[in-house]
């Protein structure tokens, strides 16, 4: 499936966001919404026609699955490893190893100056790519 990359990177923003996204197999239009389970605010009602129109047209929509626990701390991972800064590095590694590692990352990173934009280009990127593999998958089946 060959979708632009202006829709595989809306999908990779809506995921980031914490949305359910399902591409639509014949017109190639997304829907989204928040996940029934994890609504913050609004609730569910609101996103009743996104939803309604995914769970009537089962076989022509495909969840684009955003990034679980797992693949998301390879990511960070990925991250630190190209982190040129020893002591950022040093930090990042020690944030991941320890309790709470997606929190203490997320702070290392927030108190990391310019490093921040580079860990969002990075991870915007990655998320880009995990979106492209997904359809790729999809189109082999």
């Amino acid at each position: 499936m060959v979708l632009s990359n202006e829709l595989i990177t809306d999908i990779a923003d809506k995921l980031e966001a914490g949305l359910k996204c399902y591409l639509n197999t014949v017109t190639q239009e997304v829907v989204s919404f928040p996940d029934k389970n994890h609504v913050v605010g609004g609730g569910p009602d609101e996103w009743e026609e996104e939803i309604q129109t995914v769970e009537k047209n089962p076989k022509i929509y495909r969840e684009i699955n955003s990034m679980n626990f797992s693949e998301s701390y390879i990511l960070m991972q990925e991250f630190v490893n190209i982190v040129e800064d020893k002591n950022m590095k040093s930090r990042l590694a020690q944030a991941i190893q320890g309790p709470k590692p997606f929190s203490n990352f997320k702070m290392q990173i927030a108190r990391s100056g310019a490093l921040r934009e580079i860990w969002f280009s990075f991870k915007s990127d990655k998320v880009i790519e995990w979106v492209r593999s997904q359809l790729v998958t999809s189109g082999n089946k």
